[in-house]
């Protein structure tokens, strides 16, 4: 997977990429109050941008050296894996993530970090599957093999 310009370009043009995350930071401020976030696959920071704005303690790791190189959030997104996080145990309120799982190779594993660092809240919005069409994550497993996983 290459997470290169025409990806971050053409999947998450202007327009759309701006509404869309100041949505999404409206309903993580009104269901969780302001508090200290990790964003998984933050792509170019926009999220944490944002909620840092608004108060929040944002941080997001990324793995594309591109979206690294452009983040809007310097200082504040990691090259890291969800996979080995590098985060002490308990280091985060709230581990949040939009569409990042259907590119995690060990799903159970990354499932195992985001618990270990953050403190009791995890919340994953997936509304799509792969854009580049690799595999249909969400069918991967059950619903109930799903909730199990992220117990």
């Amino acid at each position: 997977m290459i997470f290169d310009r025409k990806y971050y370009e053409d999947l998450w043009g202007t327009i759309h990429r701006h509404a869309f995350y100041e949505a999404v930071a409206d309903w993580l401020e009104k269901k969780y109050g302001v508090c200290k976030i990790l964003d998984i696959g933050t792509g170019c920071g926009y999220l944490v941008k944002l909620l840092r704005e608004r108060g929040f303690d944002a941080w997001g790791i990324e793995v594309s050296d591109y979206a690294l190189e452009h983040t809007c959030a310097k200082g504040y997104v990691l090259k890291a894996s969800v996979e080995t996080l590098p985060f002490a145990d308990g280091s985060f309120d709230l581990v949040h993530a939009i569409s990042a799982w259907e590119y995690v190779l060990d799903v159970k594993k990354a499932w195992s970090e985001c618990k270990r660092v953050g403190k009791k809240q995890h919340h994953s919005i997936n509304y799509r599957g792969s854009v580049k069409g690799e595999r249909d994550f969400l069918n991967n497993w059950t619903e109930e093999e799903w909730n199990k996983i992220m117990r």
